[in-house]
């Protein structure tokens, strides 16, 4: 389902589109101390490298496109539910995601 809201005098275009689908990924937070020091070497590295860790990340797939979002609003919203997505006027900027409450 897709349908464009946009009135005359509106500074925002609204498409409502039918989630797709949903996704979790890991993603890994760059460690500055995984550089190594030329001088220092390996023992530096030894000692002050620390695991990366995961952090995960959430995504909602709608029309195709992966759309990278909070938890909240990960959690809050279903498969196969309408979702709206406000651009700015141009269309160029995605402005928020939320859940159609007109549904």
């Amino acid at each position: 389902m897709k349908s464009i809201n946009k009135t005359a005098g509106s500074k925002v275009l609204v498409i409502v589109e039918t989630l797709q689908s949903k996704e979790v990924l890991p993603d890994y937070k760059q460690n500055n101390a995984a550089v190594i020091d030329p001088i220092l070497g390996e023992t530096f590295l030894n000692t002050w490298a620390q695991e990366m860790e995961p952090e995960e990340k959430y995504y909602l797939i709608i029309d195709d496109c992966n759309y990278e979002v909070n938890k909240s609003l990960y959690e809050n919203v279903n498969i196969g539910v309408p979702v709206q997505k406000t651009y700015s006027s141009d269309g160029k900027e995605l402005l928020s995601i939320v859940p159609d409450i007109e549904q």
